[in-house]
């Protein structure tokens, strides 16, 4: 329930991340930075993660494991848009 909850928080961390992008653009020179492509691209664990841990049955994982995971994927959501919004 956690992870999957995570999963849409990562969609909606995705959309804020490409908002703050647009918006940096539009009042810059209209170039992304570094730090805009990494903020993006840290969702990919953080989805996958949840993933992992919203999919594999309860006996292939402990619940330490799985808890770290989702721990983790709420950190990686949490990050994205911070990275975006420093690239300004």
């Amino acid at each position: 329930m956690i992870a999957g909850l995570g999963l849409l928080l990562a969609f909606g961390a995705l959309v804020f991340s490409g908002l703050l992008a647009l918006v940096d653009a539009h009042e810059t020179d209209g170039r992304a930075g570094g730090l805009v492509g990494a903020g993006l691209l840290v969702l990919l664990p953080a989805g996958l993660f949840g993933l992992f841990a919203a999919a594999l049955p309860r006996d292939g994982m402990s619940n330490t494991v799985r808890g770290r995971l989702v721990a983790l994927q709420y950190a990686l959501i949490l990050l994205s848009p911070v990275l975006v919004a420093a690239d300004g």
